[in-house]
């Protein structure tokens, strides 16, 4: 079942050592079982701005017997010098006594998805703020429109009083066809 399921499985042991990985592990990090297996797991797989980070998760677990999360995120190590985001789940493995003796973890490579879920927020963030631009400009449109029409108003209106004055006052002088332009 190990070599089946399409997600990491790791067991570390209380020293640090990596004890098993399944093929799907060994596809993501690029290397084949014997190179990962007895190598140590945080100063081999785990890139260096993140070590401290796994430090704080494994510690507690073998010197207090204190599992700190059972789940967490960090970036892994690719023997082709990629890094990988794993979401991890974590269990303990105990001897007798109840003291861990080692970690069960399975993961799950999420790099993809990050990526994609940081994409669709730049595309969010960009739509929101074209969206704000968008409506800052339709008020400028409108408030143009409403001051356009409103200067407008007072040249149209003197046209048509002078039309008005013109027809009352020079109707008899007019052609049929004068007397049309001034109604229209």
């Amino acid at each position: 079942y190990l070599d089946v399921a399409p997600v990491i499985f790791l067991v570390v042991n209380n020293e640090g050592k990596v004890e098993l990985i399944n093929k799907a592990g060994c596809t993501i990090f690029g290397y084949n079982e014997t190179e990962i297996l007895g190598k140590d797991w945080i100063a081999n797989f785990i890139p260096p701005n993140a070590q401290q980070h796994c430090r704080e998760i494994y510690d507690p677990i073998f010197t207090q017997n204190t599992l700190v999360t059972d789940a967490y995120e960090n970036y892994i190590r690719t023997k082709s010098g990629d890094q990988r985001l794993i979401a991890w789940n974590i269990s303990t493995l105990q001897d007798t006594s109840g003291k861990t003796i080692a970690t069960l973890s399975s993961g799950q490579d999420i790099t993809e998805k990050r990526a994609q879920e940081e994409f669709i927020r730049k595309a969010h963030d960009e739509l929101k703020d074209y969206s704000l631009r968008l409506q800052a400009s339709t008020a400028e449109l409108e408030q143009f429109a409403y001051t356009s029409s409103h200067d407008l108003q007072a040249p149209l209106r003197k046209i048509q009083s002078f039309g008005e004055r013109l027809k009352s006052k020079e109707s008899t002088q007019l052609s049929d066809s004068g007397k049309d332009y001034i109604d229209r």
